[in-house]
């Protein structure tokens, strides 16, 4: 098992559909799906949704691995950087698919249009990566999806 789990993180990524894990050891599916229940009962991994799992406990690397397209935005991003010290709720992200939540895990994702999907970059984190988004996209976000106000932009 922890094999499998040092292959994994070698590649950088941290979470993995069982699909993906199938591939990774050449394995069918079925023997895939066993694997992970054993990854996560030995605490090797955790479930983060039907048949996903992550070797991360990171809540910023889950959120950009488990949804994707996906980067961390608005408030997370601005913390990301240094900008503001409150922590949010959730960890907020942005993607062109539908938005979502889990807030089992703290972390929702926002639709925006896939023209505005675009003023990221990758950061190294732990063992593996995140997208975020550069402060100013992180705050055209929050003018697009209605989450800052006038009255935000001003503070």
């Amino acid at each position: 098992m922890y094999g499998i789990r040092d292959k994994a993180l070698a590649l950088g990524r941290a979470v993995y559909s069982t699909r993906q894990l199938a591939n990774l050891v050449g394995k069918p599916l079925a023997v895939a799906r066993v694997y992970a229940g054993r990854l996560v009962k030995k605490g090797l991994a955790q479930r983060v949704r039907k048949g996903m799992l992550s070797f991360s406990g990171d809540e910023f690397v889950m959120a950009t691995q488990l949804v994707e397209p996906a980067y961390v935005s608005l408030d997370s991003a601005l913390l990301f950087h240094g900008i503001i010290q409150q922590v949010p709720k959730n960890v907020e992200c942005v993607t062109a698919k539908d938005s979502l939540s889990f807030p089992r895990l703290g972390i929702a994702y926002h639709q925006v249009a896939p023209a505005l999907f675009f003023g990221y970059q990758k950061h190294p984190k732990g063992n593996s990566y995140v997208f975020v988004a550069e402060p100013e996209k992180a705050v055209i976000d929050g003018l697009y999806l209605h989450v800052y106000s006038e009255k935000n932009l001003r503070e």
